[in-house]
């Protein structure tokens, strides 16, 4: 943990994002971005806290998704950061909470007609014994990520397929809160 997090404060809601400064040094920017554009996806541990939604809306389509959900104004601070990235102004596409718990899942579903750029924050405590892994796939690889508290995961899609894997019952009352957006590559 950090003692001295950055507070951003955005213009929406007056929502605080604090970043880890680590990852604000010019160096670590330098090797974040290097890393992205080689392997197209990038994990930052213990990243940034954010605040929450207190109210949710259940979302249950059978054969595509079960999960909880709540709108999110992204902070500007954490678009700005996502750029320096990827090194290329984006064009925000969706943001929201999502909110999974025991027989929550989202199945595999095509990737997006274009590459985008899918950034997603988990904001809860977290055992992988319990599901909940978000898997991007190919036919012939996949890329999981395992939620981490404050972690922050970048992942350029291409033409994989992503999908959240079920959530057992082991999970109790535990639920897995992340904070999603998928950004568009503006051309320059």
């Amino acid at each position: 943990k950090t003692s001295n997090p950055c507070r951003l404060v955005p213009r929406s809601k007056q929502m605080t994002l604090q970043f880890n400064p680590a990852y604000l040094d010019t160096r670590v920017l330098a090797q974040l971005r290097e890393t992205f554009t080689e392997k197209k996806h990038l994990l930052l541990n213990q990243f940034a806290k954010l605040p929450t939604p207190t109210k949710w809306k259940h979302a249950y389509i059978p054969d595509a998704h079960s999960y909880d959900s709540a709108a999110f104004t992204p902070p500007d601070a954490l678009t700005q950061f996502i750029e320096t990235i990827v090194q290329q102004k984006l064009q925000l596409l969706d943001s929201t909470f999502l909110r999974f718990g025991s027989s929550d899942y989202t199945i595999l579903r095509d990737g997006p007609a274009k590459d985008v750029i899918e950034v997603i924050l988990c904001l809860s405590e977290w055992n992988t014994e319990w599901g909940g892994n978000i898997i991007y796939k190919t036919d012939s690889e996949a890329t999981v990520i395992r939620p981490q508290l404050n972690a922050l995961s970048i992942v350029q899609t291409g033409k994989k397929k992503c999908f959240v894997q079920y959530v057992n019952h082991h999970a109790g009352k535990n639920k897995l809160v992340l904070a999603v957006l998928t950004f568009h590559k503006n051309k320059r």
